[in-house]
């Protein structure tokens, strides 16, 4: 099978905000059979990471967040510039993601570069319900437990097969509703365990006492460090993720 003919999803990042050992911010490049590629999260390091794994920014069609946090948000400046000064983008850009989303990126935006014009257009889309398409992917949003605006995503491929992405969320039944039945789901797993006052992220142990429920057929662990990764491998559930890792979907 030729690589234009194989939908992937490649994990630009796996790691938490604040680099668990010197792991990139969590995102995704996600790329359907002989289509446009979909950026999924843009961190402070993702436009980095999309220069180190030799990815052109020029090829992206749509830009997809989860939710507004820095580790998720702080890198959509530079790469917005770097379409316009290096690469002269002219293309209108989509990006997608919760209500709110333009006010976040142009806020964002500004805070980094006042004054600045992008000279291309920008073509802002706000997810609820409903499924779009997005660089030939469905698009379907989900809320979790996470930030009020928190969105995770189940993404259609032309195979048929579908992937979900959480985000950063909870362990609670929106979570599973998400990933329920897909082909292959990313799953944040933040912390060994949860802290004395719990905070809207999956732990190593409740992914163990709640297996059960993921019923995903391929499960794949983000925005973790090490020492979580370790555990998860010596458990045998799913796969923890690293930076540069691709899935075939």
């Amino acid at each position: 099978m030729s690589i234009e003919s194989r939908s992937t999803i490649e994990v630009l990042g796996s790691g938490d905000a604040f680099h668990a050992e010197s792991r990139a911010h969590t995102s995704y490049l996600i790329t359907p059979a002989g289509g446009a590629p979909l950026l999924v999260d843009v961190g402070a390091t993702t436009p980095l990471r999309l220069a180190q794994c030799g990815r052109d920014p020029a090829a992206l069609e749509a830009i997809l967040l989860t939710h507004f946090h820095g580790d998720h948000l702080l890198g959509l400046p530079v790469l917005l510039l770097r379409l316009q000064f290096v690469t002269g983008r002219t293309a209108p850009l989509t990006i997608a993601g919760p209500k709110g989303v333009e006010n976040a990126c142009r806020s964002i935006l500004d805070a980094a570069y006042p004054g600045v014009r992008i000279g291309y257009d920008l073509r802002f889309t706000e997810l609820s319900d409903g499924a779009v398409r997005l660089g030939g992917i469905g698009v379907e949003p989900g809320v979790v437990t996470h930030k009020a605006e928190s969105l995770g995503y189940r993404l259609s491929f032309p195979s048929g097969r579908i992937a979900a992405i959480s985000g950063d969320a909870a362990f609670d039944e929106r979570l599973v509703d998400l990933i329920d039945g897909v082909d292959a789901a990313f799953v944040e797993v933040s912390m060994l365990r949860q802290p004395k006052e719990r905070v809207s992220h999956e732990s190593f142990e409740e992914i163990v006492s709640r297996r059960e429920e993921l019923r995903a057929e391929r499960l794949f662990f983000t925005h973790l460090g090490d020492s979580v990764a370790r555990r998860l491998r010596e458990s045998g559930i799913g796969t923890p993720a690293w930076d540069g890792m691709t899935v075939e979907i």
